[in-house]
């Protein structure tokens, strides 16, 4: 068969447009004989007849070269091989199903080796497939950050809860307050990554409020100052750099937004400069007011971004960094809270000269400045002693959260008697056994929490004259979770904490007058947005 005629009969088996032909000699190089119009436009190649000088392979571009070197050693093996997807990025970034086909005939005593491959493009179905694997993968991520949640916030209780009662009784100096400290702030983190997490798989909407952006920027940084070692220079503005208690008191950094998932974000993308300078440098940490917008910008003098990676570095899974280096979901989190701080953020880079990663947020009006924590802690109300709880009844299945949260109330002088299910509580309190406190686990075996406070308040309710109580529901959960038990018992002395709290969050708690438990509904219930603590669900 004469060359023109193995073409033919590759062309009309292949059933495909686009196909290149082959010829192998032994002892020969591999040149390519014959590229058709579409092979040609596919994958960046001068398109060739069979009367044309042969293209030598050294002229082919590296990728297809050595993909097409592997399909060969591959036919050796196995002639019926399956060969693998041919992902191109030049002439544009593209994909191809490889067919390959043979045919072999003697020629002046030599055999001679025919190859036609033939090049379906893919791209589509490979990214419709990539987009149905990465949802599949974020329901996954939702499904599991929902499941461990619940065991990951009562871990964070528990050290949360101890570190301040070390705070409050044993004898402060630098090194004990800085390690406290460091504590308390690894436990705002990693409430904070849960419920990022819960809110990047749409499980969950961050819970927002007045807070102080430059304080959480220079908390950050402190952070990392004393984690990155000498080889990294943090470099902030001089209004940054002025200080916590400074920055506290200057109220355009205001903001409304979730400190513990916006420190999350923050910490990612500083970690991200950092890792891009593996010889060590400075990173910049720079803001400025335009109208009713604070900016930030994190600037790194490191290796830089390719322009095509640039086009996809917030898709969820993508990553720069080698395999195992990174999860490819820092960036898609960060972009998926800032939407929520109805925020942007945007990216710069040029390879080889650093990244500048910009964020953007609405300033808060100073109307309505006045919500935040600082203001409402100088208004709370004076303890009223003699409604003042003595005596709680603690309800977790936890005994190490029990601990936790009894040491917490024992720094108010508060008695507890500790239960691990709800059932034994309610039988003590059914005996008339009245404390003037109940903390109770909203997500336990057997009896949940939600049921166990509708059964205490049957109790209650029983009463001619209903004692004082302060019921407090503990769980991760938003506060939206709980609308319609809220509205149930309307009126009723209820308060929500989520995991983990602190002792202030339980002092707050106590300082509230204390309320009757009401024979019947009302339209008026008093949750007080400072009972409300950011973190992760349960």
């Amino acid at each position: 068969m004469t060359d023109t005629e193995i073409l033919e009969t590759f062309e009309e088996d292949a059933a495909l447009p686009g196909g290149v032909m082959i010829k192998a000699t032994p002892g020969m190089p591999f040149c390519l004989a014959y590229c058709n119009s579409t092979a040609s436009q596919l994958l960046g190649l001068p398109r060739l007849h069979l009367e044309d000088p042969p293209l030598a392979w050294s002229n082919l571009p590296p990728g297809l070269a050595a993909y097409l070197s592997e399909a060969f050693q591959a036919f050796q093996r196995d002639p019926n091989t399956v060969l693998p997807v041919l992902g191109i990025q030049d002439p544009v970034k593209a994909a191809f199903s490889v067919k390959m086909h043979h045919h072999c005939q003697p020629v002046s005593g030599v055999e001679q080796h025919y190859f036609y491959f033939t090049f379906n493009d893919v791209t589509a179905w490979l990214s419709l497939q990539e987009e149905v694997m990465n949802a599949r993968r974020l329901e996954s991520i939702g499904a599991l950050a929902s499941g461990v949640a619940h065991d990951f916030n009562n871990i964070l209780m528990v050290i949360r809860g101890h570190a301040d009662f070390i705070a409050a009784v044993a004898p402060q100096d630098d090194t004990v307050g800085y390690s406290v400290d460091q504590i308390r702030r690894a436990c705002h983190s990693g409430a904070g990554l849960t419920q990022s997490l819960l809110g990047f798989a749409r499980k969950q909407s961050l819970i927002m409020q007045p807070m102080n952006l430059g304080v959480l920027v220079a908390e950050v940084a402190d952070l990392c100052r004393r984690t990155y070692g000498a080889r990294y220079h943090i470099v902030m503005d001089p209004v940054l750099e002025g200080g916590v208690e400074v920055l506290k008191k200057d109220k355009k950094f205001m903001i409304h937004g979730c400190s513990a998932a916006l420190g999350h974000c923050l910490l990612n993308v500083l970690n991200n400069a950092r890792d891009s300078m593996p010889e060590g440098g400075p990173v910049e940490i720079r803001h400025r007011i335009e109208g009713n917008t604070i900016l930030l910008s994190i600037r790194d003098r490191g290796v830089g971004i390719e322009p095509r990676d640039l086009r996809q570095i917030f898709e969820p899974f993508f990553t720069t960094k080698q395999k195992g280096a990174g999860t490819g979901l820092g960036l898609s989190l960060a972009l998926s809270i800032m939407k929520q701080h109805s925020g942007e953020i945007r990216i710069d880079s040029e390879k080889g000269s650093g990244t500048t990663v910009t964020f953007a947020w609405p300033c808060l009006p100073e109307e309505k400045q006045s919500s935040a924590p600082e203001a409402a802690a100088a208004h709370e109300p004076p303890p009223s002693t003699a409604h003042m709880p003595q005596r709680a009844f603690l309800i977790d299945d936890d005994d190490m959260v029990r601990s936790a949260v009894a040491q917490l109330l024992k720094l108010q002088n508060v008695e507890t008697d500790r239960f691990s299910n709800a059932e034994d509580a309610i039988k003590r309190m059914a005996a008339g056994d009245l404390p003037t406190l109940v903390f109770v686990d909203y997500t336990m075996p057997g009896m949940d929490g939600i049921t166990c406070m509708r059964e205490m308040i049957k109790i209650l309710r029983g009463y001619a004259t209903p004692p004082y109580m302060k019921l407090v529901l503990i769980s991760g959960h938003p506060p939206g979770y709980f609308d319609e038990f809220l509205k149930e018992f309307d009126g009723s002395p209820i308060y929500l904490l989520q995991k983990p709290f602190s002792s202030e969050d339980v002092n707050r708690i106590l300082r509230l007058p204390s309320k009757k438990v009401l024979r019947r509904t009302t339209s008026r219930l008093d949750i007080t947005p400072e009972m409300i603590r950011k973190s992760s669900p349960s």
